[in-house]
């Protein structure tokens, strides 16, 4: 496969990601020449496949990398939808880590899922200030 046709490859599964996250991991996609890490990567994917067969099933398409919002350079004050990017972060990586036991049969899943942070304070925080009643 050439260059060109490589880029156009990245660019179609760029294209049906479901994720902000998703696109920006495909931009680091490279070929594998590694028949160990070739086989690891099918079994990390296989392993998912297994977690959706068995009914574990998140809707990680907004989950994305807000690191930028806390850089050194970052200000400390955020606008609306930055906020709603950090709510939406914070929830989705709390409801995933409070279920990690649902990965105990899938080892190599249940690895990835708890690196996911977990950040209930956040999550309270917001339903504190976004609440009706608040």
């Amino acid at each position: 496969m050439t260059e060109l046709e490589f880029k156009l490859l990245l660019n179609n599964l760029a294209g049906r990601c479901h994720s902000e996250l998703g696109r920006q991991e495909t931009k680091n996609l490279m070929p594998l020449s590694d028949l160990g890490a070739m086989r690891a990567s099918q079994k990390l994917i296989a392993s998912f496949q297994d977690a959706l067969i068995q009914g574990i099933d998140y809707d990680f398409s907004e989950l994305c990398d807000i690191s930028f919002l806390f850089d050194e350079g970052s200000t400390g004050i955020f606008d609306y939808e930055e906020l709603k990017l950090i709510c939406r972060n914070s929830s989705l990586a709390t409801t995933v880590s409070e279920s990690v036991a649902a990965f105990d049969e899938l080892p190599l899943a249940q690895k990835i899922v708890k690196r996911v942070i977990p950040l209930p304070q956040f999550r309270l925080a917001f339903q504190r200030i976004f609440d009706p009643e608040g």
